[in-house]
């Protein structure tokens, strides 16, 4: 069993590594992206099983991020953000996307995303053992 891909999505090398080895020290294949338009030349429908990004980067934003991705598959995302905007967590509750604030605590990363990952578990066993027509 392999184990679970993660599209990393930072513009800031060190905090985007940072967050790499914190997932990759936890279990997980982070695959790290520079920006938005770097996230979506590497991904692929199926080949991962969460995206986390910032909110805030140059050219695309993680907002756009998820909205193609999510058009895409209906994989888990994660979004961290350093604005406190009330629009930003509506926006994040409203998709049911987490929302971490800066700065980020790498042991509360490592929950939600495993908090994430579990809750797709949860709806793909669920389906999975639903009858086939």
């Amino acid at each position: 069993m392999r184990s679970p891909r993660l599209l990393v999505v930072k513009d800031n090398r060190a905090v985007r590594e940072l967050w790499c080895d914190a997932l990759t020290m936890r279990g997980y294949d982070p695959v790290p992206a520079e920006n938005g338009a770097a996230a979506l030349a590497v991904y692929d429908p199926g080949s991962f099983d969460l995206v986390g990004t910032d909110l805030l980067m140059p050219g695309m934003s993680g907002w756009q991020v998820a909205e193609v991705i999510r058009a895409r598959t209906g994989i888990p995302i994660v979004v961290v953000t350093g604005s406190v905007a009330e629009e930003d967590t509506e926006r994040a509750r409203a998709r049911g996307i987490p929302l971490l604030q800066k700065p980020v605590k790498l042991a509360d990363l490592g929950r939600v995303v495993d908090e994430a990952l579990r809750g797709r578990s949860r709806t793909t066993s669920r389906v999975d053992q639903e009858p086939h027509a």
